[in-house]
């Protein structure tokens, strides 16, 4: 249901505050030539997941970029590892994530996109009203340094220019983040049964 408006998300879950914003960067391989941003790919193949609002924003706003739509993220990606396509356009997390599962040595952040970022939160049951506020609290319980330290553990990503190391790990803590509160409220819950 990547397509489902939050409208209908809203009707039957209540979510939590924004534990990550996390930018849509541009994607290519460790070989290709520099890029500074999106209108460096003028004329060229870049690989997107299909049916999404970043779809239709950059066929919308980028007509001079040759888009090829894949089922999933994943599927661009590995395109672009083989050479398929030129540069993949996606959020940082998810791409990082399919890095890491992959092992894709050939893969970098190559640039920053203009493309707004995405907002990430805790999606809960509207019939369980206390464990939005539980989630809440537990996200506000994890400090920088905490995230800091989940982050340099889990996720590591090459980056060219254009993305600085601060805001690498910026966009980077939250997800983080997210895996510590996760085994918080596993325990929470498992002491409570």
């Amino acid at each position: 249901p990547a397509t489902m408006k939050m409208d209908a998300w809203e009707s039957f879950l209540s979510f939590s505050k924004t534990y990550l914003s996390s930018p849509v960067v541009i994607f290519t391989r460790n070989d290709y030539r520099f890029i500074s941003g999106i209108d460096d790919l003028s004329g060229k193949t870049v690989g997107a997941a299909a049916n999404t609002p970043l779809t239709d924003l950059l066929a919308r706003d980028y007509p001079d970029v040759h888009l090829r739509e894949f089922d999933f993220s994943e599927q661009a990606m590995l395109a672009l590892a083989q050479g398929e396509v030129d540069a993949f356009i996606g959020n940082i997390a998810v791409g990082t994530q399919i890095m890491l599962d992959h092992q894709i040595p050939n893969i970098k952040v190559a640039a920053p996109s203009p493309l707004p970022s995405r907002d990430l939160a805790f999606g809960m049951r509207k019939d369980w009203p206390e464990l939005t506020g539980i989630v809440d609290k537990a996200l506000a319980t994890i400090t920088a340094e905490e995230r800091a330290a989940i982050q340099s553990k889990y996720l590591s990503i090459r980056y060219e220019h254009g993305i600085s190391a601060g805001d690498v790990l910026k966009w980077t803590g939250g997800v983080a983040g997210v895996a510590l509160l996760v085994v918080l409220l596993f325990v929470t819950w498992n002491r409570q049964l």
